[in-house]
This record gives C-alpha cells, structure tokens and sequence, in this order.
C-alpha cells in the first residue's frame, strides 16, 4: 500500500515512535474527532412552549377536520342539487315514495 518514504512523516506526526504498524494509516484515521453535538437539557420554559405548542396543533388539527367534514357535506349537498335540477323534481320524488 505505502512506501517507506510514505511512513516517515508520519513516524514525525506521531512523535517519532518505532513501533507503527505495517501499513500507513492515512490522516483521517489518527485524528481525534470532536463528539456530536448534544441538544440541551429541556428548562421549565422550554418544557412550558414545547406544551403550549402541542396544545395549539391539536387545536388546529380539531378545526381542520370540521372545515373538511364541511366541505365534503357541502359537495354532496351541491352534487344533489345538481342532480335534481338536470332530472326535475319529478322525478327524483316521485309520488307515493314516502308510502310503505
């Protein structure tokens, strides 16, 4: 893999030691590596708007569901009378259907 020539710097980056192993190590491997960043612990007011938020979506989500259920009875109510009009009421009621 590497040459001796390829060794030498880096018997000088590890201090001049003797005992490397056989094959160079490239210089990702020896550096030291920062641990990954941590999020912080949560405080009282984190606590307090990280509740208040989960409160406002579940009330947002509440107004979203009616608005649809509206709308999806809007477009049923629109469809009948559509269908109504193209056939006339005569039709659709036709006499004696309320009747056993």
């Amino acid at each position: 893999m590497g040459s001796e020539a390829s060794k030498e710097p880096l018997r000088r980056r590890l201090g001049g030691q003797a005992n490397l192993p056989m094959q160079a190590h490239s210089w990702r491997q020896i550096q030291h590596r920062a641990a990954t960043p941590r999020l912080p612990q949560p405080t009282p007011a984190m606590k307090r708007q990280r509740q208040a938020h989960e409160v406002y979506c579940g009330e947002r989500e509440q107004i979203e569901r009616r608005s649809v259920v509206r709308g999806l009875l809007l477009m049923a109510l629109l469809a009948l009378s559509i269908s109504i009009v193209r056939s006339g009421l005569d039709r659709v009621f036709v006499h004696g259907w309320w009747r056993p």
